[in-house]
């Protein structure tokens, strides 16, 4: 794993603070969501920056964002595994709730294509239901994301809030994304992250989740 306290902010795009999106859910049939499992609506899901300093968010999982971070190989996981944990890139992360082992297309039926994320096809994580899900390191961490995308095939606010290990948020970032084809990245240089929650009006699906050790 590649470390660094310097990344190019050129390369990077910042939060605006304040910026609000929101997304309505509609009751999606089995034939369209990626789960091929029927998806009931919820409420109305709204989603903001938080008013914190200005931090720095990242789109694209570019060349010095992978460069710099070390990734969770799910490739050693079957496929409908449940998932509590993982001891990989010198930490363990922990999800609660537990997650589901799934892969692009087998079984779930989209994702995103480079270079809005790494690759069209890679191994994820299910929140098997759940419309959150909160990733909890063992050490503090300086920068880390995740790539997401919505189950049902229609457009939805993924939140991706970042934790101090105190507890207290540090900041936050949302996108608009849509479940046929559309995952994007979430991801946040900023020093001392404990904990992300992940967040939506619907059941989604992550891959990709990268860190870099404060160390």
């Amino acid at each position: 794993m590649k470390r660094s306290r310097t990344i190019a902010g050129a390369l990077f795009a910042t939060i605006v603070v304040g910026a609000t999106l929101a997304s309505t859910a509609a009751t999606a049939n089995a034939a369209s969501s990626n789960s091929g499992h029927a998806v009931p609506s919820h409420a109305t899901f709204h989603a903001s920056v938080s008013p914190n300093a200005s931090k720095t968010v990242i789109n694209r999982p570019n060349q010095l964002y992978v460069g710099h971070t070390c990734k969770f190989d799910l490739s050693g996981i079957a496929d409908g595994t449940t998932v509590t944990s993982l001891d990989q890139c010198g930490i363990t992360v922990t999800f609660s709730p537990a997650v589901v082992k799934a892969s692009v297309p087998n079984s779930w039926g989209t994702w995103g294509s480079p270079p809005d994320t790494e690759t069209a096809t890679p191994d994820i994580l299910t929140t098997n239901g759940a419309d959150s899900v909160t990733i909890s390191f063992s050490a503090p961490v300086r920068l880390s994301g995740t790539e997401a995308e919505p189950d049902p095939f229609e457009y939805h606010v993924i939140q991706a809030s970042f934790y101090r290990p105190s507890g207290g948020l540090k900041t936050s970032v949302a996108r608009n994304i849509t479940g046929d084809a559309g995952a994007r990245l979430l991801a946040m240089k900023t020093k001392n992250i404990g904990s992300i929650v992940l967040s939506s009006d619907t059941d989604f699906a992550f891959a990709n989740l990268r860190v870099n050790l404060m160390s």
